[in-house]
């Protein structure tokens, strides 16, 4: 056989008290179990304050997306309206909210060559070409809708030669 001091070793010493049970039934300190008022109010406040940063961020991101949204559409239109730009004077429209501006006169995909492509603003609004005796320009109305507002998008247009 194995020695003596060995088989010791190996197996493990019974424990010192014997009457003492080998499994003691847990009872909950009601002190420390689970979240207090206090605590949860606080999960709470923290939940509360992290939706309103996450909503708030993403308001902007989307404004600045229409934005972007809208600089392109401009730019994709005024390259395709440069070299056929109307001859004389007024303000033309494409779909989208332009019924409330009286002053448009022509439908703007008229004028665009080859006809294609042309849907409303991010916002919903119009793309407006307006071509006075000093300049031409193409317009986005921006969120509010009101044309010649601050929050306007405008590209210049030059008429090239043919």
């Amino acid at each position: 056989g194995i020695p003596e001091d060995t088989m010791q070793l190996l197996l493990p010493s019974p424990p010192a008290h014997q009457d003492m049970p080998l499994l003691t039934p847990l009872t909950p300190n009601r002190g420390n179990a689970g979240f207090q008022r206090t605590e949860a109010c606080w999960i709470l406040v923290l939940v509360a304050v992290c939706t309103w940063v996450i909503l708030g961020t993403h308001r902007r991101e989307i404004e600045s997306a229409n934005i972007r949204h809208a600089q392109d559409g401009l730019a994709h239109l005024s390259g395709r309206l440069e070299r056929h730009l109307p001859t004389g004077t007024g303000l033309w429209g494409g779909p989208g909210k332009s019924a409330i501006h009286r002053d448009v006169s022509q439908d703007l995909a008229d004028v665009l060559r080859p006809r294609g492509w042309l849907t409303a603003d991010p916002w919903g609004g119009a793309w407006l070409l307006r071509i006075t005796e000093q300049s031409a320009e193409l317009i986005s109305m921006g969120p509010d809708g009101v044309l010649d507002s601050a929050d306007d998008l405008k590209v210049a247009l030059q008429r090239r030669p043919d």
